[in-house]
């Protein structure tokens, strides 16, 4: 079914019908992501993240993402790779003070506050912009602030939390002007949009940093001792068969 017969079938009173791309949202198992599929679940709204984007800064970035929530309180993104195929459209309601792309990146212009709306499915949704270039950064928190990963490839995303003068919390977790470093990254990476990975077993410190400020996570990466010996095989010199001397055996 293409948009166009989405959007008839709406309008004649067709509410279970709903547009998916997700292999888990698909019932009768078929995978296809370049392929807009139909199931017989309604789409309830639309939901945008974050509700609410405060820069402190000109020209800082972060990237709105909507999804499509159902009937069954599923929920799939509408995200900037697939903003084309549902006809995602965004809007500032004060341009001056803040633009957006066509796939939901928003930039800082000047001070102020603007709404930002995105529409998608015959439906829409907002979020609000504050742009406040006098506010004084005094904190920021890392949730979780301690990580436990029990296997490589384990992943955990964080969220960065930023205090303000004014009294506000901004997460700014995917705001450009954030940045992440893992002190010891062959047990721990991180992205730099805060996804820590699971590489090899020990500790590692994650720092988050945003302007001025900056705060840290510890990451414990714990392997089972089945795991961690499963990949070791036990070898001698294919020469010996026997012998009185005690055997040089190596561990690969």
């Amino acid at each position: 079914m293409l948009l166009s017969q989405l959007a008839m079938a709406q309008s004649a009173g067709t509410s279970a019908t709903t547009i998916i791309n997700s292999v888990n949202l698909v019932p009768n198992g078929n995978v296809n992501l370049g392929t807009v599929f139909v199931d017989d679940r309604g789409l309830t709204v639309l939901g945008m993240t974050p509700q609410v984007l405060y820069f402190t800064q000109q020209g800082q970035t972060q990237q709105l993402t909507v999804q499509a929530i159902l009937t069954d309180s599923s929920a799939f993104p509408l995200n900037a790779a697939n903003s084309s195929v549902y006809n995602v459209a965004y809007a500032v309601s004060t341009p001056s003070v803040a633009g957006v792309s066509s796939t939901g990146l928003v930039t800082a212009i000047s001070g102020g506050t603007t709404l930002v709306t995105a529409t998608a499915l015959g439906q829409t949704v907002q979020s609000i912009v504050a742009i406040n270039l006098n506010t004084v950064l005094t904190g920021l928190s890392i949730v979780p602030g301690s990580i436990q990963l029990s296997e490589v490839g384990a992943q955990q995303q964080l969220q960065i939390l930023t205090s303000l003068s004014n009294g506000f919390t901004a997460d700014v977790t995917s705001q450009s002007s954030t940045t992440y470093v893992s002190q010891n990254p062959s047990v721990a990476s991180v992205s730099a949009a805060g996804l820590v990975t699971a590489l090899a077993a020990g500790s590692a410190t994650i720092t988050a940093s945003y302007g001025t400020v900056s705060s840290t996570a510890g990451v414990t990466v714990t392997i089972p001792a089945a795991d961690a010996l499963s990949g070791l095989t036990m070898t001698s010199p294919s020469s010996v068969i026997r012998s009185t001397s005690p055997l040089q055996l190596s561990v690969a």
